[in-house]
């Protein structure tokens, strides 16, 4: 079953369309809920609550238009629910066993074995780095950057006009590079002297 037939099935009530719809897109709006609330165990709860509200608000969901970004759109709006309701998240926590690591994000070929560490620990990095951003930030950077969404994409689904979007962005690029630098800077200089 495709994507516009599961729509028309779940339109009708049949839970088959749901079905469809949550293994077409589960591992994404969970990659995206936990590199936003850095806890792959609250994510998979936000992400089974998006697709309660997906069932219940698909009667409102234009047939017409991509299922993708709206649904993105619920995605990001339930985490950012789960940070205002809960103050116990673990904005920070390091990478645990169990969870979703930034390499499930960011794909890379098989380079030499001392380019691989390199790699590797440059991701750990970025992974620190994104811990340290705003709730806001890390969504922002996350649909750009590592779903791919457009910046018209991104305008639509925070509901602001695209030049909004676009400073967003370039704040939340601006603020990532000055947690990079502050974190890193002091390893560079170790290292480079």
């Amino acid at each position: 079953m495709d994507e516009k037939e599961a729509i028309h099935r779940l339109k009708r009530g049949d839970i088959k369309g749901l079905e469809c719809i949550v293994r077409l897109y589960q591992v994404e709006a969970i990659r995206a809920a936990n590199m936003i609330l850095r806890d792959a165990m609250r994510a998979e709860d936000v992400v089974q609550e998006v697709f309660l509200r997906v069932y219940k608000r698909i009667a409102t969901f234009d047939v017409n238009r991509p299922l993708r970004p709206w649904l993105m759109k619920i995605v990001v709006n339930e985490e950012y629910r789960a940070v205002a309701l809960s103050s116990d998240i673990p904005l920070h926590q390091t990478i645990g066993d169990g969870e979703i690591t930034i390499e499930d994000v960011v794909p890379s070929e098989e380079p030499l074995l001392a380019e691989a560490y390199e790699i590797q620990e440059m991701k750990h990095q970025l992974w620190d780095a994104l811990g340290k951003l705003s709730p806001e930030d890390r969504t922002l950077l996350t649909l750009r950057y590592f779903l791919a969404y457009s910046e018209q994409d991104v305008a639509d689904m925070l509901e602001c006009p695209l030049g909004t979007a676009k400073w967003r962005l370039y704040r939340a690029r601006n603020n990532l590079k000055n947690i990079w630098q502050s974190l890193y800077a002091l390893s560079e200089d170790i290292r480079g002297g």
